[in-house]
């Protein structure tokens, strides 16, 4: 569930706008912060952040340099 503004706080040129983006990204990363939480108190196991980036490297088909 997001957060509903009035349209005059919305639009895409105006300050109103650009705070009601940053609520939207701070609401959407809260929600998957929680869900994250729901689902590791589903499980015991736990992964180092070493395994997931060799999982999000893997996933991309290889080590990428930038």
């Amino acid at each position: 569930i997001g957060l509903v503004f009035p349209y005059s706080l919305i639009h895409h040129d105006s300050l109103g706008y650009l705070l009601f983006e940053n609520l939207q990204f701070e609401s959407e990363v809260y929600f998957k912060l929680r869900e994250a939480e729901r689902e590791a108190k589903l499980t015991d196991k736990r992964y180092s952040s070493k395994e997931v980036l060799k999982a999000m490297r893997d996933a991309i088909g290889g080590e990428q340099v930038v």
